[in-house]
């Protein structure tokens, strides 16, 4: 079947990559690929169109070679010259999880950016800086998602409290898509995971009520920015301290 081919107005969704296999990973996650459609006048982004459940979506990614929040913010900025009707942009990618005994958060888990207390979802942390004892002050903060995606989180937990994750399930379909990325894109196992080493964290997880059939937990919490990433495992503990986050990303 010939993939489909829509308008630049068809589009509402824009889903933006900071590195080429997280990219891969988002055009794994479209149930439909369709076709490519002219370029515009004033956008240099390259983009891959499809959907996911019937919405209609464009996924773009940071020119490879040029990191950081100027690239990402000019990738942003170009969407809606092409694509009127996007409503919003979702930053989705990798990040490095931090453990607490607050968030049991491992290897192949998925934190989700919300609001919670005087923190806006995301946390800009070079908004902030390391004082005393490798404690975090925040300086500055970020706005908070729309209340149109804020509403579509506390639905989707609610199903997930009821029935469980689907998320196995579409990472299955995705392998069985494209079976090149099973030696690439397979969990590698417990023994891999760094943020389980020395601590007896399985037997922990399958306690938590509800989380033994559930697969990968969401974790809807806050979560850390930065255009560089938090290398130092000091700061790291800082930052997390103050803030109880469970993941540092960037967009580096």
């Amino acid at each position: 079947m010939s993939p489909k081919t829509l308008k630049h107005s068809d589009y509402t969704i824009g889903w933006i990559c900071a590195l080429p296999k997280e990219m891969t990973a988002a055009i794994a996650m479209l149930d439909e690929r369709h076709e490519s459609l002219p370029a515009v006048s004033g956008d240099d982004n390259d983009y891959q169109l499809g959907e996911i459940n019937g919405l209609n979506i464009v996924v773009a990614c940071l020119p490879i070679g040029e990191l950081g929040p100027p690239s990402a913010a000019k990738v942003a900025t170009r969407i809606p010259f092409s694509f009127p009707n996007v409503k919003f942009g979702l930053m989705v990618g990798i990040g490095g999880g931090a453990p607490s005994t607050t968030h049991d958060v491992r290897l192949g888990d998925i934190v989700v950016g919300i609001p919670m207390d005087t923190y806006g979802g995301v946390i800009q942390y070079d908004f902030g800086k390391t004082v005393q004892e490798g404690k975090f002050k925040r300086t500055s903060m970020l706005n908070s998602p729309p209340d149109n995606l804020l509403a579509a989180v506390a639905r989707l937990k609610a199903r997930h409290d009821l029935d469980g994750s689907n998320v196995p399930k579409y990472l299955d379909e995705a392998l069985s898509k494209f079976p090149r990325l099973k030696s690439t894109s397979s969990h590698p196992g417990l023994e891999a995971d760094g943020t389980s080493k020395g601590t007896d964290k399985e037997a922990v997880r399958a306690q938590t009520p509800g989380q033994e059939s559930s697969g990968q937990p969401a974790h809807q919490t806050w979560t850390m920015s930065n255009s560089n990433n938090a290398r130092g495992t000091f700061v790291q503990g800082g930052v997390n301290a103050a803030t109880g986050d469970v993941n540092f990303g960037s967009v580096s």
